[in-house]
């Protein structure tokens, strides 16, 4: 494709300028496309500092591409796409495709379907196991990571300068605000180039910014929120993950890991032992005859004969162990596996925890209520035994109270449901 014909432009001067960019672009071999031929379904989708961004159709290439206005000289514009070009090997950075032109010349490049990473985890975040959470992570830290290798300090790292296309994290080196770290070595003398340690101050930005990152993708959470003295991870996040977060974030600059560390410690974070890491517990505990009671907690004089409950003795034991070793969020999951393993009803479960005494049932009972275990959820009832429990007081059942009445409704509704649909005995 050529440019316009000379009447397209206001000057002589102004259309050599063009035939200038256009001959440079060809020479360097960057695909130059028709504006008018070869675009379709053009819509303004955003605006950078450095120019508008549209989303189109790209015949030729029969793909869906962004398109970004430029204002830059040839030599800068040069530079940027010989940059940006050596950048794309990675599969987290962006495709360059060419350039067209509509008044300016534009940057025609991979479209990213699913938009900025803050966009992503608005929209995806409720329904993000944490194999993608994880996954998202790695990413960011591997390109961040190849960037400092190549010498270039990212410098804005914030989820709204990163892209996702389907579900994949991606950089676009014409976002980027760099600056490469040996730049200020180009026209120095040799006793004035940066020292290792300087050089490793530079990548700092981006180490910490990356740690506020990990924080927003394990809970979802924008920096403004974050970025306080109360940064509380969700639930069931990775112990090593929340590590990686706080060294990262903390106050001490010369203690943030290096992106090297950074990448090692999160590809050796090991999923399984949220998802199933204490379910083998239940195998024990399900050969177990007796098991002791644990965690300062002795069990009656009066020893538990029957089968329910030598089994809440256990399912208690392993509630216990949960608490210490497990994630709170994968509690309820373990308990219900406990249950099922053991082919018991879990409404008739709740209903003997309630029906005794035993105080170190109490707390179980709250979790039972919180979590829909044999029952509907009741915040209201599940707060009032989670209160006996952290008091020590044991509920001597007062049958007349609106919290029993409540519990003995919800208890007979739940049941009666769950006869109809699983009448099974146990």
């Amino acid at each position: 494709m050529t440019p316009e014909t000379k009447s397209a432009y206001n000057t002589a001067e102004e259309w050599m300028n063009r035939l200038i960019i256009y001959n440079t672009f060809k020479k360097e071999k960057i695909p130059f496309y028709s504006y008018d031929e070869e675009f379709t379904d053009v819509k303004p989708i955003g605006r950078k500092s450095s120019g508008k961004i549209y989303k189109a159709t790209l015949r030729s290439l029969r793909k869906t591409v962004a398109i970004k206005s430029i204002n830059l000289t040839v030599d800068d514009a040069m530079n940027e796409i010989k940059k940006h070009q050596i950048l794309e090997n990675h599969d987290n950075i962006l495709k360059f495709y060419g350039i067209t032109r509509q008044g300016d010349y534009m940057l025609v490049y991979e479209y990213a379907n699913n938009g900025t990473l803050r966009q992503y985890l608005r929209e995806n975040y409720q329904r993000m196991s944490w194999n993608v959470k994880l996954s998202l992570a790695r990413q960011i830290a591997g390109v961040i990571g190849f960037l400092h290798a190549n010498e270039i300090v990212y410098e804005k790292l914030d989820s709204e300068n990163i892209f996702v296309h389907n579900g994949k994290i991606k950089l676009s080196g014409f976002e980027i605000r760099r600056q490469s770290i040996n730049a200020s070595r180009q026209n120095s003398n040799s006793q004035y180039l940066e020292s290792p340690g300087a050089i490793y101050r530079k990548t700092s930005l981006d180490r910490n910014s990356l740690g506020i990152l990990l924080w927003e993708i394990s809970s979802g959470t924008p920096p403004k929120v974050i970025m306080n003295d109360n940064r509380e991870h969700v639930l069931g996040t990775p112990r090593a993950y929340v590590k990686i977060c706080e060294d990262c974030c903390q106050p001490n600059k010369n203690r943030w890991p290096s992106i090297e560390q950074v990448i090692r410690e999160l590809d050796e974070i090991d999923l399984s032992e949220i998802e199933s890491g204490f379910f083998n517990l239940t195998s024990s505990l399900g050969r177990t005859k007796d098991v002791n009671m644990e965690n300062g907690i002795a069990a009656e004089p009066d020893s538990f004969t029957s089968e329910m409950d030598l089994f809440m003795k256990n399912l208690f034991t392993f509630f216990s162990e949960l608490f210490v070793k497990q994630h709170l969020d994968m509690m309820p999951i373990c308990i219900k596996k406990f249950i099922k393993d053991h082919n018991k009803n879990p409404t008739k479960i709740l209903y003997n925890l309630v029906s005794q005494r035993r105080p170190y049932y109490t707390s179980m009972v709250g979790f039972f209520y919180k979590h829909s275990i044999g029952t509907i959820a009741d915040n209201k009832i599940a707060l009032e035994f989670y209160s006996q429990a952290t008091n020590g007081v044991i509920d001597e059942r007062d049958h007349s109270s609106d919290v029993w009445q409540r519990m003995k409704k919800g208890l007979f509704d739940f049941s009666r449901k769950q006869q109809k649909r699983d009448p099974l005995e146990h």
